[in-house]
Parts: C-alpha cells; sequence; structure tokens
C-alpha cells in the first residue's frame, strides 16, 4: 500500500500510478485533502480527510461540511 499522509492540508496536482497485484493507495490528512488529476491503482484508492490514521474526527471540515475535494 502507498500512503500519502500529513497532518496539514493534502493537495495534489497531478497523476499517481501505483503498479503492483493487489496495489492500493490510500490519502490520508487531519485536515482537508484536494485531488486534481487521475490515479491509476490496481485494487483500492482510499482518501481520508479529517480523521486521524485511528480514524477519530479532527474537525478538519469546511464550513459546508467538506473535508475532501475530488476536481
Amino acid at each position: 500500500m502507498l500512503e500519502l499522509a500529513a497532518p496539514e492540508d493534502v493537495i495534489i496536482r497531478g497523476n499517481i500510478n501505483v503498479s503492483g497485484q493487489r496495489s492500493d493507495l490510500r490519502i490520508r490528512s487531519d485536515k482537508w485533502v484536494y485531488f486534481e488529476g487521475s490515479a491509476l491503482v490496481q485494487d483500492n484508492i482510499e482518501i481520508l480527510a479529517g480523521s486521524i490514521s485511528a480514524g477519530a474526527s479532527t474537525s478538519g471540515a469546511n464550513s459546508r461540511g467538506t473535508s475532501v475535494y475530488v476536481h
């Protein structure tokens, strides 16, 4: 599994390729995730924002209640 994680905002503007059998991609931020591009992954893609790795909420949402934006 490839994990891109940060305690602040994660902003991705580009393409991500994760190759290999049963390969996964996890994008995680304690605050907010913005993804503009494409991802080629063999198995699963998981985008988590506004939560720490244990799953607890960090209240990372904006005024509309959104913490993930996929362009």
